[in-house]
This record gives structure tokens, C-alpha cells and sequence, in this order.
């Protein structure tokens, strides 16, 4: 299965909950995909674009480290 595709960076990561999977944590910021570990991807596709099931994201500590004064709003 997929975990990024071209095009995600600067996008939201998640966990899951593991004890309640209708809820997820805020992991931090998608930086780049690992092409060796290429997958199909899913969801609305357009040709050409590749997959993989291993990424790379900046942990939000490093972000708000980066950019002082960011937080997070949940709703």
C-alpha cells in the first residue's frame, strides 16, 4: 500500500491510534519519498506518477523548532 506519492510534500502526517483508530496524532510534515520501495498507487492517480510505501517526513518538533510560534488547531 502507499504511504506518499509525488506531489505530497508539505503534507500532513499521521498515526493512528492504536487503541482508537478514529482518532490520529499529528506526526509532522511529509519531506520526500523513498523510490526503491515503488507501489501502485492508489486513490485519484495520474500517469507518470510514482509511489512508495516508505517516506521521509520532518517530526513536528523540528518544524516548530524552524518556525516559532506554530501550533496545531484540532477541531
Amino acid at each position: 500500500m502507499a504511504a506518499i506519492g509525488e506531489g505530497d510534500s508539505g503534507g500532513p502526517v499521521e498515526v493512528v491510534n492504536p487503541s482508537d483508530n478514529t482518532r490520529v496524532y499529528a506526526a509532522g510534515v511529509a519531506s520526500a519519498c523513498d523510490n526503491g520501495t515503488s507501489v501502485p498507487c492508489t486513490g485519484y492517480v495520474t500517469a507518470g506518477r510514482t509511489c512508495a510505501w516508505r517516506m521521509y517526513y520532518s517530526p513536528w518538533s523540528n518544524v516548530i523548532a524552524a518556525f516559532p510560534g506554530m501550533t496545531v488547531v484540532t477541531e
